[in-house]
């Protein structure tokens, strides 16, 4: 990745601001992180969305599977902390995520959050257009997430 004011490669990592800083102009870039709130039944095309995002080192998505969490309080307190810590929040709404109750608990506290004045970068992509094994699928996911993030 180049420095976006003088295209210079030498971009170095800062621990103390969790930045790259380049060597020749001092520009500091941000790390972005991001919560993706997706229905497992579209992990599919979620990766697309993960992959698009992460191909640029500035940017760092979160994507997993809560598989060690059993009891419905203790996954809602992690949602709601690791959404509230992070810059960016990517709706993948579907089918699936529309019936999914933790998909919809995670948008009704963004959106919560965002009426308090709390301002978070929201972005809704819709999944559903194509099924995944249309050749189309990966190219319009990443044609709506690609300008959104640059």
């Amino acid at each position: 990745m180049n420095c976006y004011n003088g295209g210079s490669k030498k971009l170095v990592y800062d621990r103390n601001s969790d930045s790259y800083i380049c060597q020749n102009c001092r520009y500091k870039y941000p790390k972005q992180y991001f919560f993706i709130s997706h229905s497992h039944l579209d992990i599919e095309k979620v990766r697309i969305i993960r992959n698009t995002i992460e191909e640029t080192f500035f940017y760092e998505p979160i994507l997993f599977f809560l598989k060690c969490l059993s009891e419905e309080r203790e996954i809602n307190d992690l949602l709601r902390r690791e959404i509230y810590e992070r810059i960016w929040f990517i709706y993948c709404k579907s089918e699936h995520a529309e019936n999914s109750k933790y998909v919809q608990q995670e948008v009704r506290y963004i959106n919560k959050l965002r009426a308090s004045g709390h301002t978070k970068h929201y972005i809704e992509l819709e999944l559903d257009k194509y099924p995944l094994w249309d050749s189309r699928c990966a190219n319009y996911i990443r044609e709506q997430i690609r300008p959104i993030i640059k």
